[in-house]
């Protein structure tokens, strides 16, 4: 059983641990190793993230403030701060959800099993973040819209079942085409038959509800909202661990 967070860089076999437990639940085992790099300074953590030397103060200032772990698909590699980022100083303490590994874990298998996680965000954020939360009974969410979006989606895809929703989400993390999954399960969906699947993904990726002109339609992505979809979390946890 993984603990609900971390204060120490992961040793190789606790990583192994994270890619056997995410493993298990998604049912595929990757022929790639997956890493998790804990970064001790924001200078070499700007230059992981960019792929380069980062030489202005302001630059390293911004990745470090805005983005404290990121998943580099070049090296498999989940890279994450060792440290707090508090304005502008580097604290060597610091506390990370297991979710948000296990998150990071997750994007290593959408790449893992193609060549790229898909096109369309709110998909593999949305499912990536909903699936992290779920597994690990969390209800942080760093991508609550893509989130919300997604979950709302894909329950309308699965009738309202909530079991069949994760699985749908399990699914699409493994798929080898993300993008032909998703539109032709919303293409098969007689609630989504007048829509073009790439423009409602387009709308949805760039919060423009608005577009959606039906309003039974567009009513269906905000049915369920954060608080209902957190207690969900809650409620079924012991259920999802069994599929």
């Amino acid at each position: 059983m993984l603990t609900q967070s971390v204060q120490r860089p992961l040793t190789k076999q606790e990583v192994k641990e994270v890619v056997k437990f995410v493993s298990y639940h998604l049912n595929y085992v990757p022929l790639t190793e997956f890493n998790v790099e804990f970064v001790k300074s924001a200078k070499e953590y700007a230059d992981w993230y960019e792929g380069y030397k980062v030489r202005t103060p302001e630059h390293i200032d911004e990745i470090n403030k805005d983005i404290p772990c990121f998943f580099d698909q070049t090296t498999n590699t989940a890279v994450m701060q060792a440290f707090n980022y508090i304005d502008g100083i580097v604290v060597p303490v610091f506390v990370y959800p297991m979710a948000t590994i296990v998150h990071e874990c997750i994007h290593f298998f959408q790449y893992a099993t193609s060549t790229s996680v898909g096109t369309w965000k709110v998909m593999y954020e949305g499912t990536n973040e909903v699936l992290s939360c779920f597994l690990m009974n969390d209800d942080v969410f760093d991508y609550e819209k893509e989130a919300q979006y997604a979950f709302n989606l894909i329950m309308e895809l699965c009738a309202h079942d909530f079991m069949d929703a994760i699985i749908w989400m399990k699914r699409y993390t493994v798929h080898s085409n993300k993008n032909g999954f998703v539109e032709r399960s919303i293409k098969q969906c007689p609630t989504f038959s007048k829509f073009r699947p790439r423009n409602l993904l387009r709308w949805l990726d760039n919060n423009q509800l608005g577009r959606i002109k039906n309003d039974a339609a567009r009513a269906i992505f905000t049915k369920y909202g954060m608080y209902q979809i957190k207690q969900m979390i809650h409620a079924n946890h012991e259920l999802i661990m069994r599929v």
